[in-house]
């Protein structure tokens, strides 16, 4: 199962349509400060899409979050790191998904192959599973070497990831270990710690 997969033609694919989205969308919002660069992977590999943020657009997240008055006693300063790396309500969260349409249309046939693999033991999903998100993995790597999130003290100022569906604190820093120098890392990781406890008082 899997066999006929071509993880070349993928990468390739994926490279294209990221470097495509990433490049438009910092040059669409040229004045904004950007912070975040990922790919926002569906758990079965049904589609992959791009996800930006700004520290602009991070503030009307906020607002958003206190609207419903759930959290009076809340800054907007607080909200504003609660919803750091969220999606809910991120203006830029559907920018950029046109320049993917052939990654998900080569994607169309991976959650069934997935699906097929036996669940006892779920070492053959696993693997296979773990090749795409390598590769997802190898494309931010490529484009970061190639100085398309920033370069220098603007790049140390951006945390570039991935999602894979609702993922576990430890995968979220195992991957941002991963794609990101120390520097970008450590300080991802106490602000992950930092709003942990933060959300203990809601």
């Amino acid at each position: 199962m899997g066999d006929n997969l071509d993880f070349q033609l993928f990468h390739n694919l994926l490279y294209e349509a990221s470097r495509t989205a990433f490049l438009d969308i910092q040059r669409t919002h040229e004045n904004e400060t950007f912070y975040f660069f990922a790919l926002n992977i569906e758990p079965l590999f049904g589609y992959i899409f791009p996800f930006s943020n700004t520290e602009e657009t991070l503030t009307s997240m906020a607002e958003n979050f206190l609207v419903p008055g759930y959290h009076p006693n809340l800054s907007l300063a607080e909200a504003r790191e609660i919803v750091r790396w969220g999606t809910i309500d991120a203006p830029l969260h559907h920018e950029g998904m046109t320049f993917f349409e052939k990654v998900n249309k080569f994607l169309e046939p991976v959650t069934e192959i997935l699906m097929e693999f036996p669940h006892d033991p779920w070492d053959e999903f696993e693997a296979f599973h773990s090749r795409l998100v390598g590769v997802c993995i190898d494309v931010l790597k490529q484009l970061d070497a190639e100085g398309i999130f920033g370069a220098g003290d603007r790049r140390n100022a951006i945390l570039v990831n991935i999602f894979v569906g609702d993922v576990t604190d430890e995968q979220w820093l195992k991957y941002a270990r991963e794609l990101n120098l120390d520097v970008v890392y450590e300080r991802v990781a106490t602000h992950l710690e930092f709003v942990r406890n933060l959300e203990m008082r809601l």
